[in-house]
């Protein structure tokens, strides 16, 4: 149980990071028109034009900075990037960040958008996502590949 009430904290975390530091007016959202829908963002339609990172993509500031804008001259509009709980909470108890702030703030110099995809503990039932300290814990012997 403690673990789950970690990973719901984790995922609560990551999206308060968007909440308070998001410069729109109002949360995207779909609009229904002549029983269409129509992503909205920042007030106007928005046509995703997405591309979607590798699972260790993101996994350093210094990706971000050559990455993001080689998606933006490739006309990217969104990236999907994976975050992960091990990059979020790499020792229990102590959280970090940074790495995620960067992509944010270089997306947003780009003008372009961030879906996180969370990778909590598993993806795929084949790949672990879990911080060692989770994997290394005797109490917890299903997050142990």
């Amino acid at each position: 149980m403690r673990i789950f009430t970690r990973v719901i904290l984790l995922e609560m975390m990551v999206l308060a990071v968007f909440m308070f530091r998001s410069p729109a007016a109002e949360s995207p959202h779909i609009r229904m028109e002549k029983g269409t829908g129509q992503l909205i963002v920042n007030g106007q339609p928005c046509l995703i034009l997405g591309g979607e990172l590798g699972n260790s993509s993101a996994g350093t500031a210094e990706q971000a900075d050559v990455i993001i804008p080689r998606l933006r001259s490739m006309h990217v509009n969104t990236i999907l990037m994976p975050v992960t709980w091990e990059q979020i909470e790499p020792k229990e108890g102590s959280f970090d960040f940074a790495i995620l702030d960067h992509w944010v703030d270089t997306t947003r110099e780009h003008k372009m958008h961030l879906v996180l995809l969370w990778f909590g503990s598993w993806k795929n039932a084949l790949s672990s996502y879990a911080p060692s300290w989770v994997k290394s814990d005797a109490k917890l012997p299903a997050c142990r590949i």
